[in-house]
């Protein structure tokens, strides 16, 4: 009976390690393939999507496609108009001049959806020479009558161009080629679309480790709803700054990064800047990845040199620079001059820190983002909106806790200790400044919390707390799993094994 038990082991021990072969040559090959599987799910349910979603049912979509045709149209930067919307219904409006087409084609789409569409008679109060009698410096002039009217949209006139490059590629492919505004509008979805596919392949291709995760991250349905395809400033924001999240992982993860893999983060970052403002200080994360890591590795490691201090810092002067400029260029104007006037928000805004204690000041905002966090305070009163915005802030929590574990127990090196302290940190500090932005310009004084809220804002900085999660969890299970062995060596077993390794790294975590 022991000879045929002996034999039998004998056997299946060869095909216990050709399947254990098996299975990890498949499991390298669909690593390989992650990313473009991850931009063919993308590509499929966008394309779906776009389809389905009627023109108009986009957050803010009426501004975002005004700015982008008056961009077009020579108005880089938004100037006063007299013109109202339905949303810019008083005076302080700003925008500029938009084609009658594009304006025509959100008056037959407009179904309540989005208030920044102008009015059903629009065109017969200011398309027919003039915005205001004929009076004022704002007018349209008569040359431009036939072609387009001042038309306002202040919620977008905050953006840079680099924020809507792909739909202004469609809309100069549009006005060109003489398309109507129906076919133009799909156009843009679809090279948007496109554009957010090819930087969420980018994204996961630039991954050492954490594919799979990152991948479902991406392609989980509220990512792509809407901002991977939308005519939105959000959209092409959320796509870098995705990508930007992926880069710096791998510059700070992977030994082998190199001086052009840090040149493709920081121009990455430079454009997430540009595209919304608020993202800029994550270019500070690229100073971490000039701190040198250490391995056992036979390959050289990438050393601090002037080329890659140079790197960094050419990305943060350029980034903060854009950022001081285009403020001044823009912050003459409020975003919803008819909820929060521009005197108002100045009022608010000088008394932050000349009267700290007010009701207005300082701890006051703190108190009113405060309140609004802990009641899941959303745009609109959206139940919806206010439980995902409350299960966000709980998925924070949590992370903050195993990240505090993760660092008592030394699952990290000191390096990227920090790193995951400081981009978590300064993740959660743009989440704030959102609330901050917002309760400045979009919530009446007489308002308690803060208005405007959406679970929207949360989505672009997922994937650095997606990549932290990750290596938080897989520290804890290696130095729980190595605890686990240590205790049932023998004492010699154990000295040994003492002297040969200590604290297990989160590399070989990810590889076990």
């Amino acid at each position: 009976m022991s000879d045929a038990s002996d034999a039998s082991d004998a056997v299946s021990a060869p095909s216990t390690v050709f399947s254990r072969v098996a299975a990890s040559a498949a499991w390298k090959r669909l690593n390989r393939l992650m990313p473009a599987l991850a931009a063919a799910v993308i590509l499929l349910m966008g394309f779906v999507l776009i389809a389905v979603t009627p023109a108009g049912h986009i957050p803010d979509v009426w501004a975002h496609t005004y700015r982008i045709d008056g961009i077009v149209n020579g108005d880089v930067l938004a100037r006063p108009v007299d013109s109202t919307s339905i949303l810019h219904s008083g005076s302080g409006n700003v925008g500029g001049c938009v084609s009658r087409d594009w304006i025509q084609f959100s008056i037959d789409h407009y179904d309540g959806y989005d208030p920044a569409a102008v009015n059903a008679d629009f065109l017969e109060r200011y398309g027919m020479g003039s915005t205001a009698a004929g009076s004022g410096t704002n007018s349209t002039s008569t040359a431009n009558t036939n072609a387009c009217v001042d038309t306002p949209y202040n919620n977008a006139a905050v953006n840079s161009p680099v924020a809507y490059l792909p739909q202004l590629a469609a809309f100069a492919i549009g006005a060109a080629s003489t398309l109507t505004s129906g076919t133009t509008y799909v156009l843009a979805e679809v090279i948007m679309l496109l554009v957010y596919a090819g930087c969420m392949f980018a994204a996961v291709a630039a991954l050492p480790r954490w594919r799979l995760p990152m991948a479902l991250l991406l392609v989980s349905p509220p990512l792509i709803f809407r901002y991977s395809f939308a005519i939105s400033a959000d959209s092409m924001a959320q796509a870098l700054c995705l990508l930007f999240a992926c880069l710096l992982f791998s510059c700070m993860a992977d030994p082998r990064a190199g001086n052009g893999r840090l040149a493709a983060l920081m121009t990455v970052g430079v454009l997430m800047g540009m595209s919304k403002f608020t993202f800029t200080p994550l270019l500070l994360l690229g100073f971490l990845a000039l701190i040198p890591c250490h391995s056992a590795a036979r390959h050289p490691l990438p050393r601090l040199t002037a080329p890659r201090i140079a790197i960094v810092a050419a990305g943060n002067i350029i980034g903060f620079a854009f950022l001081a400029a285009w403020m001044k260029l823009t912050g003459w104007f409020t975003t919803t001059p008819s909820i929060v006037s521009y005197e108002a928000m100045t009022a608010k805004k000088s008394q932050l820190f000349a009267d700290p204690f007010g009701a207005h000041g300082l701890f006051g905002a703190i108190a009113s983002i405060a309140r609004a966090i802990i009641t899941g305070q959303s745009n609109l009163d959206s139940r919806m909106q206010t439980l995902v915005i409350l299960s966000l802030w709980a998925v924070l929590a949590v992370l903050l806790i195993v990240l505090i574990v993760a660092t008592a127990k030394r699952v990290f090196s000191a390096r990227m200790g920090w790193f995951w302290w400081y981009a978590c940190a300064v993740a959660t500090g743009i989440i704030l400044l959102t609330y901050l932005a917002l309760w400045l310009q979009y919530t009446p004084a007489d308002a308690t919390g803060v208005d405007g809220v959406q679970f929207r804002y949360f989505l672009p900085l997922s994937g650095i707390f997606m990549l932290c999660a990750c290596e938080c969890v897989a520290g804890l299970r290696r130095r729980a799993s190595h605890a686990s062995h240590t205790s049932h060596t023998t004492p010699r077993d154990s000295s040994t094994a003492s002297e040969s390794t200590a604290v297990p790294s989160v590399a070989d975590a990810a590889r076990a």
